[in-house]
């Protein structure tokens, strides 16, 4: 993995990207359960998951 991760440049950098971002989740969570309510907590977390259903192309439902 070392060996990968000196020689490919972009896996490094793709790697580190991903560390940094969850690092940075991490501490906004951390902060979030410090010093806001659960009704904010619920808030932002709806909020997240909208955003990242947003990403994703749209699905059909069909009625069962």
């Amino acid at each position: 993995m070392l060996r990968a991760l000196h020689e490919e440049h972009k896996l490094s950098t793709c790697l580190w990207r991903n560390v940094v971002a969850r690092h940075n989740r991490t501490q906004a969570d951390l902060v979030d359960q410090l010093f806001n309510s659960s009704e904010k907590r619920l808030a932002r977390a709806l909020l997240i998951l909208a955003h990242s259903e947003k990403k994703l192309p749209p699905k059909r439902l069909s009625p069962a």
